[in-house]
């Protein structure tokens, strides 16, 4: 609620915003770089090594998304330095292999080629030229991280199809069906979280599942089994409030503002996309980072269109 009033008084603008997010994803890249390099891209080792790793990925992966969007508002040499450097942290967080976090990137980009096409067509070239390079790289090199992902995926496919579920995407399958079981006995105010663990626990004892899930690895599925109605309805309207606000902003006509309300949009349906297959508000990082960041965009918007008025 005070965040646009403490932004104004401090003067901390957007310019300032993503100067400093540039600065940590500029840091980052080599630290990932390096720590790719040591555990030999290894999916294992990274879960280990970056525990929990699907909230890792999620939330830095969308940092990269917010300073990729506003190098197209920005103009000359520094704005191909935002979108480089943006690209290149995504690409080694991809090579982390959690699908997941990958969802949301096709609308992403989509979304950017979509308004930026006619106004910032060299920047749309170099993007899709570098995604289109960092693909060919992985379909060329053996053992490819990311092939192996996908791989992993095709194997899990043929295996569901012959009734076994002990697999990354089986399990997630099994949650989900749980979880409309679950919903089905109290449809309007859940079973609550502590009966989703203590269930879970009791199929792991069980044998149906290789672990005691605290959650059922999507935020709407779980949603629904913990909260029922009230708790996925609000769920909804917690992103749709915020995209309703962006996207009411989408066409304005100060360029600033313009952009920001692309980034705002990209960035919420980014997080629900992610929802799909994790649940990743179990970890407080993750929830953090989004509503802090969905919260910084609304008030520069509206810091900027007070400014306008002056």
């Amino acid at each position: 609620i005070f965040l646009p009033t403490i932004y104004y008084k401090s003067n901390f603008n957007a310019e300032c915003f993503y100067r400093i997010l540039f600065f940590i994803l500029f840091l980052l890249t080599p630290y990932l770089l390096y720590w790719g390099v040591m555990l030999q891209f290894d999916r294992g080792l990274f879960s280990i090594f970056f525990n929990p790793v699907i909230s890792y990925d999620i939330g830095f992966i969308s940092l990269t998304i917010l300073l990729l969007c506003y190098s197209f508002y920005l103009k000359g040499k520094q704005s191909y330095l935002y979108l480089v450097t943006s690209l290149l942290c995504m690409f080694l967080l991809i090579l982390h292999g959690t699908r997941g976090a990958w969802l949301g990137l096709l609308f992403v980009l989509g979304f950017l080629v979509l308004f930026y096409t006619k106004t910032q067509l060299k920047k749309i070239i170099l993007m899709l030229g570098l995604v289109v390079c960092f693909i060919g790289i992985n379909m060329a090199i053996p053992n490819s991280p990311l092939l192996k992902r996908v791989e992993n995926f095709q194997s899990d496919s043929l295996n569901i199809r012959n009734n076994n579920y002990q697999h990354s995407s089986g399990i997630r399958l099994f949650l989900w069906n749980n979880s409309v079981e679950m919903f089905k006995t109290s449809p309007f105010t859940g079973i609550g979280m502590y009966e989703i663990e203590a269930e879970n626990c009791r199929l792991y004892k069980r044998g149906d599942l290789p672990h005691c899930f605290q959650h059922m690895h999507s935020i709407y599925f779980h949603e629904l089994a913990a909260n029922g109605l009230i708790g996925f309805i609000g769920l909804l309207m917690t992103f749709l409030t915020a995209l309703v606000f962006f996207i009411k902003h989408i066409f304005a006509k100060n360029l600033l503002i313009q952009n920001l309300a692309i980034t705002g949009t990209v960035f919420v349906i980014y997080y629900m996309c992610s929802g799909l297959t994790e649940y990743y508000l179990f970890f407080q990082n993750t929830t953090y980072v989004f509503y802090w960041v969905t919260a910084s965009l609304m008030s520069f918007i509206l810091i900027n269109k007070l400014m306008k008025t002056k």
